[in-house]
């Protein structure tokens, strides 16, 4: 039944959410303690929800079989009670709707001790005081008693019918009309929050400062001012032999290059005409005609793309490529370091010329060479596609010249410890170049601006 189904969204929270086997932090411990508990509540409140379910379930039938029968069972006290009913929701006001909320208040109230008088579930009668509250305040502020009646039948041949499944009137008009569930609503509220705060406690790298869950796989990096340069490699604008501080908003970063695996996704969802277009050029053909990455090389980074197929994995991730400024902030940290290690080039820190593979290693192979906010590969392992061109202007729209200069940064599994700095910068023809040394990672801006 439709209900059941909300039910089972909580259970699947639940376990999502569980308290972990061992939590060596203090306060971990305590936010994993007060979660077990609000999930205790959370089951006491379930069960008791549930018995009211099925009590007002076989309840059902017997009011919808009889529309008229019900109606005038709902009628007959309030009709008895009309006088007090009508000075309620006239005391404290102008005589005039809408009710001020105090006068709701006390109009609810008086609605549950006249309905209290009917043989009727308890959940029933809190429902038709929720489902009065509004159509009978013009009835009373006009002493029309006369239309309590057709305004109360019509009330109920909408909410009720044997043509009409139960869990459907539940889920529509009963289930916050009903107090158990308004309690339900309100312990799986509090749980939810403690499973989110412990969940943060845990895996903070999970979420932005602000407390935002952040998109699986990437990194934040926080807006402000940061140190670049100065450059090496291919000069901008004159700027390359100095350094100086500029301002950037949040931005998020991929916390590794895109591999064949992801990328695969995509390509593998195109349009049989744009394959083509999109095929990395180091791909192998298979026998039944299609094409996949070299074998055993699902988490390596995918190479031989195109800043234009670049930019095409990125657009059907709901993501971008990032501007050269923002993957050198990345890349460099909050402390302008010259690699995202430090300021001393370490072998063995990345997939670079001395590391001898002379090849692509799986992405965060050297977590020993992570950045400042533990991205991955930043040095080393493929260069990497940023949405800049050679002035260091942003790139907006897909290549249709070969003219046009695009940045790649990050030095690859060829590089000298001169290139893997973090202020080289090199160029590549972003229509063509393929290069088996060239990959690329994705940047988001979050949704609200920071």
């Amino acid at each position: 039944m439709i209900a059941r189904t909300f039910v089972l969204g909580v259970v699947l929270f639940a376990l999502a959410a569980r308290p972990c086997a061992v939590a060596q932090d203090p306060a971990l411990a305590d936010l994993e303690k007060q979660l077990a508990a609000r999930h205790a509540e959370l089951s006491a409140a379930e069960a008791e929800l549930e018995t009211v379910y099925l009590r007002m379930e076989r309840t059902f039938l017997e009011l919808a079989a009889d529309p008229e029968a019900t109606a005038t069972r709902i009628e007959a006290p309030l009709a008895a009670q009309f006088a007090t009913l009508r000075e309620r929701a006239v005391a404290g006001g102008n005589g005039k709707a809408p009710l001020k909320p105090a006068q709701q208040q006390a109009l609810r109230d008086a609605l549950s001790a006249a309905l209290a008088e009917i043989d009727l579930d308890a959940g029933y009668r809190s429902a038709f005081v929720e489902w009065l509250v509004e159509p009978i305040v013009p009835v009373l502020l006009e002493n029309r008693v006369a239309d309590l009646r057709p305004m109360i039948a019509t009330l109920v041949r909408e909410r009720f019918s044997v043509s009409v499944e139960f869990a459907e009137v539940w889920n529509r008009s009963l289930y916050l009309a009903v107090p158990e569930a308004r309690g339900f609503a309100n312990v799986h509220r509090a749980y939810v929050e403690m499973g989110a705060r412990a969940e943060r406690a845990r895996s903070p790298d999970r979420f932005s400062e602000s407390g935002e869950r952040l998109p699986p796989g990437m990194i934040e990096v926080k807006g402000g001012s940061y140190e670049i340069g100065p450059h090496s490699g291919w000069p901008k604008a004159g700027l390359e032999k100095r350094g100086r501080r500029i301002s950037v908003k949040t931005f998020y970063l991929d916390r590794t290059e895109v591999t064949n695996a992801q990328y695969a996704a995509f390509w593998n969802e195109l349009q049989d005409d744009r394959k083509l277009a999109h095929l990395p050029r180091y791909w192998v053909k298979q026998d039944d005609g299609g094409y996949t990455f070299p074998e055993g090389k699902a988490e390596h980074p995918v190479v031989g793309v195109s800043f234009n197929d670049a930019r095409a994995f990125a657009a059907w991730a709901g993501k971008r490529l990032p501007t050269e400024d923002e993957w050198e902030i990345a890349a460099r940290g909050p402390k302008g370091l010259l690699y995202p290690w430090g300021n001393d080039y370490d072998v063995g820190r990345a997939n670079d010329r001395s590391a001898g593979l002379n090849d692509t290693a799986p992405v965060g192979s050297y977590a020993a060479g992570n950045s400042a906010f533990s991205c991955a590969d930043l040095a080393g392992n493929v260069d990497e596609w940023t949405a800049s061109n050679a002035d260091g202007d942003p790139i907006t729209d897909e290549l249709t010249s070969n003219l046009v200069q695009v940045v790649v940064r990050g030095g690859n599994f060829l590089s000298n410890s001169e290139v893997l700095a973090a202020t080289y910068r090199w160029l590549a023809p972003g229509l063509s170049t393929r290069r088996a040394q060239l990959g690329f990672r994705c940047a988001q801006s979050p949704t609200k601006a920071k």
